[in-house]
């Protein structure tokens, strides 16, 4: 988890539990504290001759960012306890809060029943988006919660990172080192530290299992598939951290540093065999990194650096070796799987969703998105971009370009994977699709027009993408342009 020390990080996280869980607490503040966040306890944080009654209402009241209501058998069969009063006036601090921001969180020690609390606008604490932190599920659940805290914060979380490279000093120590030429040996250390421990972490499998009979079109079998991306994308967060201060600010010379990290997130998990779901899922933390990655050099116009992360990285599989651009394809990684991504979307949207929800998806009884996959990143990877591009408006338009420009990428592979007899996936179709569908001219066919007048002189062929061919990026655009309009006509 990221090293900062709990006092960096403001406000606390007040542990509501009865006495009888406290070593499973203790366990639980270990995390919380390993991930910067400073925790409010009875035991820790009670003085002899203080009352009782008015500390822990003003805990509760006053700098808390996070109120964990911790639940177990004990809980559930006991009457009378302090943890009732605590939730009474946690509850009373709910209905005061706006009901799509996030702060009381239920927890789980044990497979129980939750007190029904009503936390008015037709919630209950029953309703509420509770996490898991026992048997098989302390790895996944911990660092669920953990992001949870994190982003009710504003903090990109991380899960288990070393401290000699937690994201905030790494980023620091990243951007102090990107121009300093005799500072070079620092950087690649940096970046090759920070790989090692989330291919580490990647390479888990108690944290990252391909085989669970909990794999299933179920409720619980969804929302386990949710909590596996999501912990996915907390332990690739120290990578993302660094390839877009990368790609946005780096060097020629750096750009294959960016290459090698892509490409040791891509081939970190190499298993083959188990649940269809979890090995495409594990394709996931590439496709984040790649996105992040390509946004941040694509805004920048440092078409090097996206030729480096999109490009140029290759994937070792059973199958012999592809692009990673054929990898990551976001239908791949979500095959057969459109429930979770849109659970995922919905929820990086800042939706509480519940388990009506899911069944109402998994019946047929709600819409789905058409661009699940590509509304989930957007959203999630706003928080990462908030001071590099700072207008939301700005950022969505970035990110449009950015996946037609990746499209153009996809395309030229499948392109040129053909000519050699190999057949990859080609391009995808994100949400310009319905956001630009009313434009004049389209969006891609904008980026058409900039390679027909700009010619070789076009930023992206100067800076060696599409081989650096006119004619290899004329014939993936072309080829895009009626690939999207098809899609287009499909969905509209």
């Amino acid at each position: 988890m990221s090293n900062q020390p709990p006092e960096a990080l403001p406000g606390h996280a007040f542990i509501s539990y009865v006495r009888e869980d406290k070593e499973r607490v203790d366990r639980l503040q270990d995390i919380l504290e390993s991930a910067g966040i400073r925790v409010w306890r009875d035991t820790d944080n009670l003085w002899p001759g203080q009352d009782w009654k008015i500390e822990v209402r003003n805990a509760i009241t006053s700098g808390s960012l996070a109120f964990i209501a911790c639940f177990s058998e004990h809980t559930q069969a006991r009457e009378i306890s302090y943890q009732n009063e605590e939730l009474i006036l946690a509850v009373d601090q709910a209905r005061l809060r706006s009901p799509g921001k996030a702060w009381l969180i239920p927890v789980r020690f044990a497979d129980c029943t939750q007190p029904e609390y009503d936390l008015g606008a037709g919630r209950t604490l029953g309703s509420l988006q509770r996490v898991d932190l026992f048997d098989n599920s302390w790895e996944v659940g911990a660092a669920r919660l953990v992001a949870a805290v994190l982003k009710i914060l504003g903090t990109s979380p991380t899960v288990n990172q070393e401290p000699a490279t937690g994201t905030v000093n790494g980023a620091t120590r990243l951007k102090a080192t990107l121009l300093a030429s005799d500072r070079q040996i620092e950087l690649e250390e940096l970046v090759a530290d920070t790989n090692r421990s989330v291919r580490e972490q990647l390479q888990d499998e108690n944290l990252f299992p391909v085989e669970s009979p909990r794999v299933a079109n179920t409720i619980d079998g969804i929302r386990f598939l949710v909590d596996q991306a999501q912990a996915y994308s907390s332990v690739v967060g120290p990578i993302i951290q660094l390839l877009i201060p990368g790609c946005t600010w780096g060097r020629v010379d750096h750009q294959v540093i960016w290459t090698r990290t892509m490409r040791e997130i891509a081939n970190a998990d190499k298993r083959s065999t188990g649940k269809t779901a979890l090995l495409n899922l594990a394709r996931l933390p590439a496709l984040i990194s790649m996105y992040a990655a390509g946004l941040a050099a694509s805004h920048r116009g440092n078409f090097g650096a996206l030729r480096a992360v999109a490009s140029d990285p290759i994937h070792r599989g059973a199958t012999g070796e592809k692009p990673l651009i054929d990898l990551v394809h976001p239908w791949l990684v979500f095959e057969n799987n459109e429930i979770t991504a849109n659970v995922l979307a919905l929820q990086a949207s800042g939706k509480e969703v519940l388990d009506s929800d899911i069944d109402k998806l998994l019946k047929g009884q709600a819409g789905k998105r058409h661009t699940p996959v590509s509304d989930y990143l957007h959203d999630y990877l706003r928080d990462y971009f908030v001071d590099l591009i700072v207008d939301d408006a700005e950022y969505t338009d970035a990110f449009d370009q950015f996946e037609v420009l990746i499209g153009l990428v996809a395309t030229d592979a499948q392109i040129q994977g053909k000519a050699l007899g190999k057949r990859l996936h080609g391009p995808w179709f994100g949400a310009f699709t319905w956001r630009d569908r009313y434009s004049e001219p389209l969006i891609e066919q904008r980026f058409s027009d900039h390679i027909k007048t700009q010619g070789q002189d076009w930023q992206p062929l100067r800076d060696g993408m599409f081989g650096g061919s006119i004619q290899r990026a004329s014939d993936a655009a072309e080829l895009f342009i009626s690939l999207a309009g098809l899609t287009r006509r499909q969905q509209w």
